[in-house]
């Protein structure tokens, strides 16, 4: 008995086990976690810094700005910084894993994205023409869609930037197939670059959901949607329409944070005042 005891407690304190035991929940470096909680929870990916594609202005202030929006408005939001190409499939995988059944998920990615034979993908910070580090959108989106989970999925992507050093890659994404329970938004349609912006600013698509949000976030998010994309196609002179895609059959959703009802007062009856014992009468009687 003393043996067995003995046993698994060296198998339990190997290095190896305890890392798969510590490390499920545990997002990679780059990533600042929520220390919130909440049924709206938020993972922002912002990669700005890249090693052989050209460096981008804006998904580091976007995906800044995006949660301070978030956070006035409920949200639990994890941002995670210039990660490297497979670390974003462990961001989304970590994120998954906290969700409870019955929370709002949002997922934005600000970056270098680009189609290749046919398949949508998310550029890693190292990724380069001879050596892909990247991260498929299908991929993304099924683990989402493969757990028991009765909540909404928001999907964000303002990536799709141009960039003529990919060789062999095409301009814009491919259109995705749906995913049950997601509502799925890109910057800019299939098949078309989308615009980082100015240098410190935000990126056109970022800025318009941002806008919108200031006021409008009372809006179901169908309609609110539909006000980005006119700010976007005003903003882009007409050239870059987001793209919107979801599979939802019922139900709404509003960004506006929803405040606690005032629980209503028991009413009290009042009390019966006590008969007065001291009656006075009136002088000769």
């Amino acid at each position: 008995m003393r043996i067995a005891l003995i046993a698994a407690l060296l198998f339990w304190m190997h290095p190896t086990v305890a890392s798969a035991q510590t490390d499920k929940n545990i997002f990679p470096s780059g990533c600042k976690p929520s220390k919130t909680s909440s049924p709206r929870k938020a993972l922002l990916i912002g990669n700005t810094n890249y090693a052989a594609l050209p460096a981008l202005s804006n998904p580091a202030r976007d995906v800044d700005s995006m949660a301070e929006a978030l956070e006035r408005r409920g949200f639990a939001v994890t941002i995670c910084k210039d990660l490297r190409g497979g670390n974003i499939g462990v961001a989304v995988e970590t994120f998954v894993d906290i969700l409870s059944n019955d929370d709002t998920a949002l997922f934005h990615y600000a970056g270098h994205g680009a189609e290749s034979n046919g398949i949508n993908y998310l550029l890693g910070i190292d990724h380069t023409p001879n050596r892909p580090r990247r991260t498929s959108l299908q991929s993304l989106l099924s683990q989402f869609s493969q757990r028991n989970y009765s909540g909404l999925n928001i999907m964000i992507f303002d990536a799709c930037r141009t960039d003529p050093s990919r060789q062999g890659e095409g301009v814009g994404f491919v259109p995705e197939a749906g995913v049950d329970g997601a509502y799925i938004v890109f910057s800019t349609q299939p098949g078309n670059a989308a615009s980082d912006g100015l240098p410190n600013t935000n990126s056109p698509f970022a800025s318009a959901i941002l806008a919108t949000l200031d006021k409008f976030d009372g809006d179901d998010i169908d309609m609110m949607f539909r006000r980005v994309t006119t700010l976007v196609l005003t903003a882009s002179q007409k050239t870059q329409r987001p793209w919107v895609q979801h599979s939802l059959t019922e139900g709404s959703f509003s960004f506006r944070k929803s405040e606690p009802q005032p629980q209503p007062q028991p009413q009290t009856r009042p009390q019966p005042q006590p008969l007065s014992t001291n009656t006075q009468r009136a002088p000769g009687t």
